[in-house]
Parts: C-alpha cells; structure tokens; sequence
C-alpha cells in the first residue's frame, strides 16, 4: 500500500536527512533576490549555504533570467522607500503633537531616524547600485556551470499550452499566477513557475538525481496548506515527479533550509 499511495507520505527524517546528504538543491528567483532583501546575517548564511553545497546546487535558466531581469529593481529600494515613510512620520508627528517644523523636537526626531537607517544601510547593504553589485558577482561565480539550458521556443509554447490546460483545472504549479498574463504580450512571467518545474523535472531524469527545491513561495499552488498549516510540497507535485523522474522531491522554505543547514 506505501507504495501505491507514496506521494501522499510525508518521508521521515531518516529520508529527509538521506536526501539533504544526496539530492540536487534548486533555488527559486526570489531566493536569489532576497540576497538584497535581508540582513548581513541572513545573507551570508545564505551564501554560505550556496558555497557548502557547491558541487550540488543547480537554477533552471528561467531563475537566472527572471533574477537578472529583476536585480536593478530590489538593490536599494527598500532604504529609499523607508526615508519617505521617516517623512510620513514625521509629518504625522507634527500634527498629533501640534509641533512645527521649527521646533527642536521635530528635528531631534529626524536626526535619530536618519542616523538609524543610515547606520542598518551601512552595516546591511552590500549594493550601492547596479553598477556596484558585490552579490551578482558572487551568485555568477558560485553558479557557474550550474544554470540550465534556456529553453527552446519549441518547447517553451509547449509548455504554456499545457499551462492553460493545468490552470483551468488548478493544476499545480503557478495557476495562482495565472491573472499575471492578463493584456501582455510576454507571459512567461505567468507560466514562469510552470517552465521552472518542467526544468527542475528535465534535469532530474536526466541527472537520476532527487530534488530539494528552497523556494520563498508560499502560495498553495505550490505547498499542501491544510487548516492554515504548511505540511509539505503539493501532493500533485510530488506525485507528477516521482512519476516521470523515478526520484524523491522535497520542499523548503528560504527560513527552513538556512534553519536546516
């Protein structure tokens, strides 16, 4: 029976540790672009999980395509919009409190902010610009040789064929996705999870190996979410992999893998 029902058993620790010492580790687009996104500590547990499994990590193209088309817009956008929240705030202190502009206070209150954000920019952000970026040159040297085939234009209207077929019936993944092709002329970024998932299951046969994919997702077109609760990776998905591929599939979250490693 285990077997005729394997893709519904969530595998032990024992399978899980198996497969943490044995499998490929793939990473989705946001993964590699929360690199700009977090703290010095979270980045360099990061990059230092990257560097461990070296000889065992692997991106579809369509990662790398979709975190080069995506870099420039994350570098320092969060410390630029976080100077014009500290001016709302500050606007909203002067009108609560009834203070001006003028007065001591208001300027006392700047100056703390400021000096805060300045100081989490300084000790936090290894990008000052797109021309600068200290974390492309490490993702291209710790990728090298380990990104996919782009895919053909055969293949790839392929696949967006049988995407409309699977997100009419909800088929996993990327069918939360689909409003994103709405009045564009380029929708890849609609069936992009669907082309990753084709690829991570193309290099699986063809490498005989098993699969970890780390994903920042949390949408349940990609993990079984039962009563709020994330169990696992879609039931489909493992089902659809281990059919075609003959090897195990597992899941983690971008906070679980550093937690793991």
């Amino acid at each position: 029976m285990r077997n005729a029902i394997k893709e519904f058993i969530e595998p032990s620790d024992y399978e899980k540790h198996n497969l943490w010492e044995n499998a490929i580790f793939v990473f989705d687009t946001n993964v590699l672009l929360n690199l700009y996104r977090y703290s010095a500590k979270t980045r360099n547990s990061l990059l230092d999980a990257f560097e461990s499994f070296k000889d065992r990590i692997w991106i579809p193209y369509q990662v790398a395509y979709e975190y080069m088309n995506k870099r420039c817009e994350v570098t320092v956008q969060r410390y630029e919009q976080f100077k014009k929240e500290i001016d709302a705030f500050t606007s909203k202190a002067i009108e609560t409190l009834r203070l001006t502009q003028s007065d001591e206070e208001v300027s006392e209150l700047k100056r703390y902010l400021f000096k805060w954000l300045d100081s989490n920019k300084d000790r936090n952000l290894l990008v000052l610009s797109a021309e600068q970026d200290e974390i492309l040159n490490k993702i291209l040297t710790i990728f090298e040789g380990r990104v996919g085939e782009k895919v053909s234009d055969d293949e790839l209207l392929a696949i967006k064929e049988e995407g409309k077929k699977r997100y009419e019936k909800s088929i996993p993944p990327g069918y939360k996705d689909d409003k994103k092709k709405k009045d564009k002329e380029d929708d890849n970024n609609a069936y992009g999870d669907l082309i990753i998932w084709k690829q991570i299951i193309k290099y699986a046969k063809a490498t005989s190996k098993g699969i970890i994919y780390v994903t920042h997702d949390q949408k349940e077109d990609w993990w079984n979410i039962v009563k709020g609760k994330t169990i696992g990776p879609r039931i489909e998905l493992r089902k659809e992999f281990m059919t075609e591929t003959q090897q195990e599939f597992h899941m983690y979250s971008m906070h679980s893998f550093i937690s793991t490693y």
